[in-house]
């Protein structure tokens, strides 16, 4: 399938586990900025609807057999690359934008802010339908699983 029938968006969820020991006065406002809050070069920070951050957490979870945990953690906000280079690959964050722009983040507010649940997501060409979601640590030198595998086949046709 070419580039023109889906959209590709390389995302950073941010847990609400990042708040867990935080005195309660610390905690930030959940209204404190409106989203989503652009950053330049195609990155923004956004709320992504509740659906589609279950599947990122699905993709980036270790896979059990019949066995699935309630998350205690939600999503607090989320960093989007959108257009992110190279849509044809399934590599994450090829030009590491996205890990800059993290990055610097912490040096204006530190947070512990991670990159467990980021992934490439694979969007139909509406934007709507969610093609496929794979996990960025499965691009990042670990051997991907006969699933992950498939994934990154369909981003790729």
């Amino acid at each position: 399938m070419s580039s023109r029938d889906t959209t590709v968006k390389d995302i950073v969820v941010v847990t609400s586990e990042v708040l867990a020991g935080l005195p309660h006065d610390r905690i930030p406002l959940p209204n404190s900025f409106r989203l989503p809050f652009p950053l330049g070069r195609d990155i923004s920070v956004e709320e992504i609807e509740g659906s589609l951050v279950e599947h990122i957490f699905d993709a980036c979870e270790p896979a059990g057999w019949n066995f699935r945990l309630p998350r205690p953690f939600g999503q607090l906000y989320s960093f989007v690359r959108n257009n992110p280079p190279d849509v044809e690959s399934s590599v994450w964050d090829k030009d590491r934008e996205l890990q800059k722009c993290i990055a610097l983040s912490r040096l204006v507010k530190p947070t512990s802010v991670g990159f467990e649940y980021s992934a490439r997501v694979v969007f139909e060409a509406d934007r709507e339908a969610v093609r496929g979601v794979l996990s960025a640590s499965l691009r990042c030198g670990q051997p991907p699983s006969p699933a992950g595998r498939r994934l990154a086949q369909l981003a790729e046709e």
